[in-house]
This record gives C-alpha cells, structure tokens and sequence, in this order.
C-alpha cells in the first residue's frame, strides 16, 4: 500500500488513535464552533456535518438555484460546474463523468452517492446516469469532494465523491406538473405529489424523458459505407418516492425507492447486423435509514439499501458458420493473431492464413479448421441468420451503521462498519455468475487545537473478498487565519479495486440459429476474452493545499485548490474483438499536478456570477494512455439573474480542450429564458425556454459523435 511507502510508521497509527484521543479532550468555552448558521455545510467530506471553513477537502455545492437556472434537462449536464470534472455524452443514452478524465470510461475511478448511498453498478463499475431513477427537480443540492475520499466512503472513492442529496418531502411543492417539447427529439414530462402531515411526509414523482441523441456519425469510412447517421435515440420512464418519519429530534425513519426503464437504440451498426438492436435498461432500488439518539453525545444511523440493474439487448445477425467452431474459439484463446489469420482473411477471398500459429496444439487446431472449411466452403461464403446479443443483471446489497460521537465542542467522531454485497448474472461478460463481498470499518475524528486550528483525522480498513486488504487514510490541518478565510494542507490515500468484470472476466457472445436447420452451428463466437483472476488494484496518494474564503461585505466566496497526485493506474482494453484484443495492463506509475479555481459572487441578491477552472498537467502531456481524456483547460462561467416581475435570464458557458490527445475542443453556450405567473391560491406557472449553441464542431466525447450544433425547447410548468 501507498502509506507504507511514503510515511513514516507513526502516522499510520494516528486514524486508530481517533479513539483514544476523545478521553483526553477537553471541553473549553473559548473554543470555536463546529458549525455556523452562515456558512453552508456538507456531510460528504468526513461523515460529519462541517461548515465549509472546516472540511479536509475541496468542495462543489450544487445548490437549488444552480439547478433550476442552469435550464439543464439531465443530471450529467449539471457536473460541468464543478471545476475539473470532465463531461461528455458517448452516445445519446450514455454520459462520461470523470474528476480529471483520464482514459477510464464509466465510473471506475469516482464514487457516486445518492443520500450516501452507492450507485455504481458492480459489473463495470458504472453509473446508469441517464437512466436512474431521479429526476433533477428531486433534488436539494450535490455535493462533489474534489480529491480522493477512500478514508470516508471506501474503494473507487479514487478521485472525487459525488452526493447527490434529494429533496425532503416537506420542502416541496404539494404538486407540480411540467411538459418539455424542443427539437431533436426532445419530449418530458413530469408529475410530482407531496403531502405533510404531523411527523410523516411523503412525494412521488413520475417522468420520462425522450430525446434523439447524436445528429450523425463523423467516421468518414463509415459514411462512405453510408452508415453516416446515428441511431442512438433513448425512452425513459421512471417513477421515485420518499416517505419521512420523524419524532421530534430523537428517531427519524426515511424509506426511498425508485423505479426506472430504458429504451435505448444502439449507435453502433456494422455490416453484419440484420437490424439496429434496441437496449432494454431496468434500473431499480429501495432504500431504507434510520436514525437515533443513543445519549446525549451520540447518534446513530443505520441505512439499509438494494439496488438491481438489468440490461437486455437482443440481436440478429448474419455471421459464418465457421466463426462459431470449437477449434477456432479454441485457438483465439491460445493464439488471438493465428485465429483472426484463418478467419478473416476467407472473409475477404484470400487463403487461411497460419503463419502466426507456433505450438503444436496451435498448429493442430488450425489444421483441424482449414480441413473443416475447405470441405465445406459453406461454413464461410454464406453468412446464417442467428440470435445473440448482451445481458446482465446485476444485484448488490449494502448496510452502513455509523455512529456519531460529540463528547465535547472541540472533539468530535464518526465510526463505523459497512457491508457490501455484490452479485452478477450475465453470460457474455462472466460466462454466468459472479460475486463478491468488502466489508469497511471506518473512522474520522475532529479535533480543534484552538480557536484558529483544526485538525481532521480518518482512515477506511477494506476487507475485499477478490481484490483482498486495503488500508486508506487521511490527513489534514485547517487553519483559520482570519475570520471567513482557511488555508488547508492535506494528505490522503485512496484505492480503485478491480470491478467483477476485471476479477472474473469470460468475455465471449453466444449464438443460437434462427432456422431449426441451423440449430447444430449455434454455440460461441470464436473471438473470445478470459481474466486471470490477478487484476490490479489501482492507487493514488495525493498532497493538496487549499484555501477557502468568504468575504460576506463583497459577496464573494473564492476556493482555490493546488494539488499533485501520485498514482499507480491500470488501463485496459476489456473488449475482445478490438485489433487490441482483451488486455489488463499492470498498473504504471503517472504524475497529476494541477490547480483549481472556484468563484461565486452575488453583487445582490437577484444576481450571481459563478466562475471555475481547472488546469492539469499529467506526465508530461499527451505522451501516454492516460491521458486520453485529460483536458489541460476546463472551466465554466455562468451568469444568473431575476429581474423581478417574474423574469429570469441564466447563461452557462462552459468548455474542455485536448481531448483525446490534443484532437477535441468542447464548448457550449446555454441561455435559458423563463417567466413566472402567479395565480391564486398559491398556485405558479413557469413558461421557459432553453437554447444550447456549440460554438466549436468538434465531436463532443469520441471521434464519431456529431453532435447537434444547436438544440433548444420550450417547458410548461405548472405548481400548487
């Protein structure tokens, strides 16, 4: 592990020492508070709910307004105002989200929360973002911890924590109804009820959202082949509730579920697809939490959640019989280059070719495949109508029980354990069943040393079933030199372990023939991709000093971030059939150094401008696979106003440059135009408009992805 490697044998000791310490601390009157009416808190950073003077982190707040006014339809969209967060659509039913990019697609390398609770999915360590549950107008604000956060939430915590923090029941409308309609394909719509009453409130929220994705494929082969359109349109319909309990401020109850489908027309379409397949997504989830006083120093919480994702995706092809003989998968799994040799060259009228081919096994196979295609010239010329296609259903199961302990005003803890279960069915990407367990204990103490210092302490123990022990901690002093201003120093370790596709990998598309006659070639596609069971652990250890100011008279809030982080990552190709072939690098050592600029200012009330960028520089720029999706430049401006009488104006700009090394430039301009009529009985009518402009044509996220220059639409909200 990192910590064994870069610090010194006592301060590995100093996250157990969290407990020792509180018997020793004592309580003194002259001490700063922990919190402050005046400063907006978080609870992601450490567990504890902390002013942002306090916190060992950077932080992004996402607040109510930011949402609302920004005029964005989808939960990705909102992340572009997070300084160093990495945006982009890979399909229209698919979102890249990454803190630092990096060439890691999905996930991998970011915890996602929503209300603490995990939603990466344990087959690829993704996150369903376009497909969950959730819908923006549900939720209160997000909090994103720019940096590594293993010491709090665990594994995969590698590069940031996104808490997305929905809204309580009693703090929204008792309804709201809104209708969208706009161009490329965009149609929503929403329907939310909500009732309070003494000691229970609840809210249940039905919607869809539909929308064409991309406009056209830039691939100028693929155009040529007349395959220059994009058919990558989604259908979602969703429905998510939230029932709270609460008496008085000893015991509160909250149970959210959620319920979510998607259709999603696949983008790709190779020559040997008989029709474009259509994704079928399941996304579900029932959460429930519980919390309560246990003393006067002490409360704890207990959160129970399950969550299932299924994806379907049916087939038919037209593929020779030959690529589905025994000896040739047998082959690709010995010799990948003298399989592909034999098969695809008939394809394209030349002989078999076996010169890759070395050992006597490999030599014995390729014989017994060129004798069976020679004699029967019909196992290739011809393709034969089959059925395939991709599954996966996945389950996990999570318990976290925290306990929070306040023995003094200048002291205080969290502790705690944390059950994970993770299980997979799916026949393509595992050859069937897959599953795994970690089970967390962690700790975090706060301790002010005086008026002006405090220092934040924490570590998380993994105990992972396939990846094995892992120990990550945190280190940091806070030190409020003047009223409203912090500068911060810390330490922290973080790790990424492999996802059940990386541990237990048996990669390979099964087929069945359409016609009974062809029911004796069906079996599994020759081109195949096995793991090793040996897949590596990422890690990342990361130094940061921060600063963090309030100027209350100019209305300003300023949070700078410098940082350098020094890592172990492992790229991969986890697909098969690419010219790569299936491929799990060992981890290679990478440098990140960069800085980051948060600024929000509000001259009045009715006004505010917010400002972030972020520069990074990883290994020396583009000179490895990491940086494939590593802007050097990013950043966002947006300008908020109400001019009263009911009008609103928002612009948002924002931009990302040197994606895929140095090719892509990304920037995007949205204006949204809203006004406010009030009708009796408190009742509300927003009438909005939104439109998005792409001031540069560059692809958006890959190179094939031709994005709508321009998209706009109009909304009808009504709200009681």
């Amino acid at each position: 592990m990192l910590h064994r490697r870069t610090l010194p044998g006592v301060l590995r000791l100093l996250p157990a020492a969290v407990f020792l310490v509180s018997t020793a601390v004592a309580d003194d009157s002259a001490s700063l508070p922990f919190s402050n009416d005046d400063v907006p808190t978080v609870l992601t950073a450490t567990r504890l709910q902390q002013p942002l003077l306090d916190v060992p982190a950077a932080v992004t707040v996402i607040d109510r307004q930011m949402i609302e006014q920004s005029g964005v339809r989808e939960i990705p969209e909102l992340l572009r105002l997070v300084p160093g967060m990495v945006v982009g659509y890979d399909s229209g039913y698919e979102a890249f989200v990454s803190y630092h990019g990096t060439s890691a697609d999905l996930a991998r390398r970011m915890q996602v929360l929503v209300d603490g609770r995990s939603i990466y999915q344990p087959l690829l360590a993704s996150v369903d973002w376009l497909g969950m549950p959730l819908e923006l107008v549900d939720i209160e604000r997000i909090e994103v911890i720019r940096g590594p956060n293993s010491a709090a939430w665990g594994a995969n915590s590698f590069f940031a924590v996104v808490n997305i923090v929905t809204r309580h029941p009693a703090d929204v409308e008792r309804a709201r109804i809104s209708y969208t309609r706009g161009n490329g394909g965009i149609e929503d719509f929403l329907a939310r009820l909500a009732m309070r009453t003494a000691g229970l409130d609840w809210r249940l929220t039905v919607a869809g959202r539909s929308d064409d994705g991309f406009e056209k494929n830039l691939d100028p082969a693929k155009q040529a082949a007349g395959l220059g359109e994009f058919t990558d349109s989604k259908k979602v319909r969703s429905v998510n509730g939230r029932i709270n309990w609460s008496s008085e401020a000893d015991s509160s109850l909250e149970l959210a579920f959620g319920l979510a489908g998607m259709d999603a027309q696949q983008q790709y379409r190779p020559t040997f697809f008989l029709e474009p397949p259509v994704a079928e997504r399941e996304n579900k989830f029932a959460s429930l939490a519980w919390e309560q006083n246990a003393g006067a120093d002490n409360r704890v919480r207990l959160q129970a959640a399950h969550s299932r994702f299924r994806r379907e995706e049916p087939w038919l092809v037209g593929l020779p019989r030959a690529s589905f003989r025994p000896d040739l998968v047998a082959l690709y799994e010995l010799n990948r280059d003298c399989a592909n040799g034999l098969f695809w060259p008939p394809l394209g009228g030349d002989p078999p070719d076996a010169s890759a081919c070395s050992t006597a096994q490999e030599l014995a196979l390729a014989s017994s495949y060129v004798t069976a295609v020679g004699s029967d010239p019909m196992l290739w010329l011809f393709p034969t109508v089959f059925r395939s296609g991709l599954d996966a259903h996945e389950r996990r199961t999570t318990v976290d029980l925290q306990d929070t302990w306040s023995p003094s005003a200048d002291f205080r803890t969290v502790f705690g354990v944390t059950y994970d279960n993770a299980r997979v069915d799916s026949q393509v990407y595992l050859g069937g069943f897959g599953e795994n367990t970690v089970w967390r204990t962690f700790a975090h103490g706060e301790w002010r040393l005086a008026p002006t210092w405090l220092l934040n302490v924490g570590g998380n123990g993994e105990f992972d079933e396939g990846a094995g022990d892992f120990f990550s901690p945190r280190y940091a002093l806070n030190w409020q030199f003047t009223p409203g201003q912090v500068l911060r120093l810390v330490y922290s370790e973080a790790v990424r372990t492999p996802d059940l596709f990386e541990e237990q990998a048996y990669f390979h598309y099964s087929a069945a023939g359409v016609a009974p006659a062809d029911a004796i070639y069906s079996g599994t596609f020759f081109q195949t991709g096995r793991g090793n069971g040996n897949a590596p652990t990422e890690e990342i250890a990361s130094s940061e000093l921060g600063y963090h100011g309030r100027f209350d008279h100019a209305r300003v809030v300023i949070d700078l971030r410098v940082f350098r982080d020094h890592m172990w990552l492992s790229e991969h190709n986890l697909d098969p059939t690419d010219s790569e072939g299936f491929v799990i690098r060992a981890p290679k050592k990478s440098w990140m150094t960069g800085s980051e600029l948060g600024f929000d200012w509000r001259p009045l009330p009715s006004q505010r401008l917010q400002l972030n960028y972020a520069y990074l520089d990883m290994d020396g720029l583009h000179q490895d696979d990491n940086t494939n999706f590593v802007p050097q430049h990013s950043g966002s401006v947006g300008w908020w106003q109400d001019y009263g009488s009911g009008w609103q104006l928002g612009n948002t700009y924002a931009f990302y440059n040197d994606l895929r090394v140095g090719q892509f430039y990304f920037d995007r301009l949205e204006t949204r135009l809203a006004k406010r009529f009030a009708l009796p009985r408190t009742q509300q009518i927003v009438l909005a408009g939104v439109m998005q402009s792409r001031l540069s044509g560059d692809p958006e996220l890959r190179r094939e992805n031709g994005a709508y220059r321009h998209r706009g639409w109009v909304s009808l909200d009504w709200r009681y």
